[in-house]
């Protein structure tokens, strides 16, 4: 047997057609149902000779590459993006794809993500995910461009004239909202206001002025700290914000649930371990992940096809840390 063995090599050595040992290699059996017995003796052959597939090779007869762009922004270090990303390398690697990470540190900062698309694209990707930011005229201009060259996805944000997945914040918010309503709440605060509003904090305040209350809002658990004891429940942004006031309620001697209500927004990992375990609502991470790739796979397989927007809708999920009033 020749020391490096070629595409036909594998088709005759599973006795299968070179066509249908290329539909595996390239991840395309369940598309083109190639039965699992042919499946299982091709990858067998591979395993036993260790295969490789020539990626520059195939990326010269498909016209493509088989890397993908993922840009992202804040920062890694939150199991929200880590979640998301996990998603979408999963989905892609079945695909034999793989992804070239960049992170837009400036969440605000446009210039920097213009700076990296055009790196991303220069790179020879054959789509690319991103989360889209406050865009001023130029990035829209630019976003628009882009994709009629290549295929894209906007992920968290819907971006207007590209397909994105992303959750229904506002829903997340009132679903906040209405729970510590119903709860018996009248005196409540919010953490996590921005300079430009967030649909989950408009909602939030919104559902509740329904209902004739006014929320205090606060930009952090520090400023919010002076003023716990004026409220019996406060409504976060994120876990993260929902943990430091279950630190600062430790230092001040208040305990939560029985003299603080605490919800927060996400589902992190780490609410579960918190104590009392945090009420939350869910925001789908991973699932976005998988469907940010799958968007974008479609579109990398038809360029004609149209691909509607994937809208995921929040859920809360009830712990220990609000209190029925």
């Amino acid at each position: 047997m020749k020391e490096k063995l070629t595409l036909k090599d594998i088709a005759e050595l599973s006795g299968v057609s070179l066509t249908t040992a290329s539909m595996y290699i390239n991840g395309k059996a369940k598309q083109y149902r190639i039965a699992q017995s042919t499946c299982e003796r091709i990858k067998q052959v591979i395993e036993k000779h260790k295969f490789h597939p020539n990626t520059h090779a195939r990326a010269i007869a498909g016209k493509k590459t088989f890397l993908l762009g993922v840009i992202i922004s804040g920062q890694l270090n939150y199991s929200f993006w880590m979640d998301i990303l996990d998603g979408i390398e999963a989905t892609v690697a079945a695909q034999g794809y793989h992804l070239l990470l960049s992170v837009v540190r400036a969440t605000k900062d446009n210039d920097e993500m213009l700076k990296i698309l055009e790196f991303t694209v220069n790179k020879g990707v054959d789509g690319i995910i991103f989360a889209s930011l406050h865009s001023n005229e130029m990035l829209t201009t630019y976003l628009k461009k882009l994709s009629q060259q290549k295929p894209l996805v906007s992920v968290t944000v819907p971006t207007t004239d590209i397909p994105a997945v992303y959750n229904d914040n506002a829903a997340g918010g009132r679903t906040a909202a209405e729970y510590l309503y119903q709860t018996g709440h009248r005196k409540i605060a919010y953490i996590g206001i921005h300079e430009h509003p967030d649909q989950r904090n408009v909602a939030f305040f919104n559902h509740l002025a329904e209902y004739g209350i006014e929320v205090a809002g606060f930009y952090t658990a520090v400023e919010f700290a002076p003023r716990m004891t004026e409220f019996t429940a406060v409504g976060c942004f994120s876990d993260y914000n929902a943990m430091n006031v279950y630190q600062l309620a430790a230092e001040r001697g208040i305990t939560i649930p029985d003299e603080l209500s605490v919800i927060g927004f996400d589902n992190m990992n780490f609410t579960t371990l918190m104590h009392p375990p945090l009420t939350t609502v869910n925001q789908h991470k991973e699932e976005l992940g998988v469907a940010a790739a799958e968007s974008l796979m479609a579109q990398i397989d038809d360029r004609e096809q149209i691909v509607e927007d994937k809208v995921f809708t929040p859920e809360l999920v009830i712990r220990g840390s609000v209190r029925e009033l």
